[in-house]
Formats: C-alpha cells, structure tokens, sequence
C-alpha cells in the first residue's frame, strides 16, 4: 500500500470498520440479500505527509463506475451552487471561448453550466446511464474512463474541471499526469473534494465507507497538485463547508522555459547598457551573494565598474571572489560622486535609494531587474 499523494509506505491506523456495506450507491434486489456481505478495512494515515486513506481498494471493482449514477442534481440548493461555482470560475479567470474538459462529467450538471457561461466543453464519464443524461443535455461527452489511454492530443484545452471524482481515485498522479499533457501552458484547473475536514469537525463517521478511498483536507489536496507539478491559485471550503475547492494553474514549464530563453538577452542587454557607459565612472551597490553572482553572470571587469559598495561594516576593505573588486562604505558617495550606481541588492532598493537622496546624489541610478533599467529619484 502506497500513499495515494507522495507514495510513502509507511501508516498509522486511525480507525477500524468491522462491518462496512461493500458499497454505498448499489442498492440491492430480493434475490441479491443472500449473497450480500459486509466488509471490513481501516482508516490510515500516511506519516510522512499526513494524507488519510482507506487501507484496501480492492473492494472497488475495476468496471464499478461503468453504471454508476448519483446524481444531486434533483436538489434546488446544490444546482444553485454548482451554477455559482461555474460562472465564477468563468469569470474569474477569463475563460469564455476557452475550451475545458470535465473528468468525470456525471448528468453534465456542472459542464452545461460552464458551457452557458461561454466555454467550449468536453465531459469524459464511465458511466453509460450518466453519459446519456449529460448527451440530453446537449453536450459533448466520451464515454470511458480519464487516464494515459485517453486520445486527447496535448496542449489543446485552456481549463480542466473535476468534482466528486478524486476521492474515488485510486490512481490520482496518473489522472493528473494526463491533465498536465492535454492542458495547454498556463491552463487552469479546478477540483472540488468532500471535506475531511468537515467530517473531522463534526464527529462525521459516516462519511467513511469503501466507495470513497481518498480522504482530503486541503492541504493534502494541494500537496497531491503540488507534487504533479501544478501551481496552486486558490483553496477554499463551499457549500457550507462540504467541499474543498482548489483552483490550479500549469505553468512551471512556460515560466521556466521563458526563464531559460530571456538568460541570454538579459546577459546581452547587461552588456550593451554597460558598452553605452563605457569611461564613466560606475559603482555596483552590493557585495552580498546577488553581486556577486552578477558580476560572474554578465562577465563585469575592472574595465566595466571602478568599486563596489555596501552598507555592511563588516565587508569594509575586503575584496570581491574572483573579481577582486575593493568594498567600500557607501558613505564614499558623496565624495566621489559617480556617474552611474548599479543597484543589485534589490530587496533593500528603496532603503538605498533614500540614502542616494540624502547623499544628493545627481548620477545615473540602475536596478538590475528584471532588466537592467535606469530609474529616477
């Protein structure tokens, strides 16, 4: 038994259940009652990352979802929500005439009202009887289970939606592992879960039973996002504290692709900046790890800057690794009066800026990101 979020191995029981039904949504016939009965399983908790899980799938048959069919959708108050919930996240992030794709769709409830709100959608659902009650609705719907056999081509949905599914998940990483591929860079998702948070509060034993094998708070919903390589956005509670609702984004590929790309022109306007101050006399401003990492990045000789300066008593009179440029106070400002100061410790920029307005200080002033750019006092 692995952790369904970080794949540790290793538990605590919290509970036992001696006589569980087999399942929570088949409903029997006279001629079924005598081969029917109970089950039994724990209640365990991963140590490592603390999510809570059932300690036995095997009670779930691999075709049970293939005529599965509980809808909500006969109460007034939960269709209100879901339509809520659909054209907030519309709204919120700018998705009209984006394409999504529902995993688990169930009747279409939730798909035909972020279809309304002006997506272009595509619900994936097992279950026959809940694929014909969504196709009456007027949608799009493929009748199978979401995995890595699922012809969906890569890159091609703007947004991804999912509710009541990841609980019953045996094989979370794998599901999100093909969001990921069928969501486009910078895609958006949103899952909604039971609350396991809600049943803790409220002493909701019942909530326990083997159709659901997962059991979420969320921050192991977010753990679970976070190891499959997404961005989290938001995460709430809803419906009276119900669910758990996370909003994600796919975008450490593009940002960090984008970060790879802009590495030379940054380095190259570095350059061409310092060739147009060429015989000025320039002073970098900071001696801490960023400096000095930024002298090697942009290749900065004795040629480019004449000293460097820093607030620290404690780098007074040292010397540069590698570049071997002089520290100086940086009271040696108002004396020397350079042409141009090159800020680089920028988490202190506005304190050092107020010091260059105390100095008087009428030379050039440079930040170094996220180019370097000239700025004003």
């Amino acid at each position: 038994m692995e952790c369904l979020v970080c794949g540790r191995t290793d538990f605590k029981t919290l509970l036992n259940f001696e006589k569980a039904p087999k399942d929570i949504q088949g409903l029997l016939k006279h001629e079924d009652l005598e081969n029917d009965t109970f089950i039994s399983f724990d209640l365990i908790q991963c140590t490592h990352c603390d999510m809570v899980q059932l300690s036995d799938f095997d009670n779930i048959a691999e075709d049970y979802y293939d005529d599965y069919i509980m809808a909500q959708t006969f109460s007034e108050h939960s269709r209100a929500y879901s339509k809520r919930l659909a054209e907030e996240f519309v709204q919120k992030y700018n998705l009209q005439g984006k394409s999504l794709f529902e995993v688990g769709c169930g009747d279409g409830e939730f798909l035909k009202y972020l279809k309304d709100a002006g997506m272009d959608t595509l619900g994936i659902e097992p279950s026959a009887p809940f694929a014909k009650l969504a196709e009456e609705k007027g949608l799009t719907i493929r009748i199978e289970y979401f995995g890595d056999e699922t012809p969906l081509q890569p890159d091609t949905h703007d947004a991804f939606a999912s509710r009541a599914v990841f609980e019953h998940l045996k094989n979370p990483h794998e599901v999100l592992r093909n969001v990921k591929k069928v969501l486009k860079e910078g895609g958006i998702g949103i899952i909604e879960v039971p609350s396991f948070e809600k049943a803790i509060k409220d002493n909701r034993y019942y909530d326990i039973f083997s159709d659901h094998v997962a059991y979420y708070t969320k921050r192991t919903m977010m753990k679970l996002l976070e190891e499959a390589g997404f961005e989290i956005l938001e995460a709430y509670n809803e419906f009276e504290e119900e669910y758990i609702v996370v909003v994600f984004r796919k975008n450490s590929a593009y940002h960090l692709q984008h970060f790879v790309d802009d590495a030379q022109t940054y380095k190259d306007t570095f350059r061409t900046t310092l060739d147009t101050l060429k015989g000025k006399n320039i002073v970098l401003w900071g001696a801490g790890g960023k400096g000095n990492a930024l002298l090697s990045l942009c290749n900065i000789g004795k040629d480019d800057i004449t000293y460097v300066v820093d607030a620290d008593p404690h780098k007074k009179g040292r010397f540069t690794i590698g570049h071997h440029f002089e520290i100086k106070h940086p009271d040696v400002i108002k004396e020397d009066k350079p042409d141009v100061v090159i800020i680089s410790a920028m988490a202190f920029k506005d304190e050092i800026l107020q010091m260059l307005r105390d100095y008087n200080y009428r030379g050039k002033i440079y930040l170094i990101a996220p180019t370097l750019h000239e700025v004003q006092l």
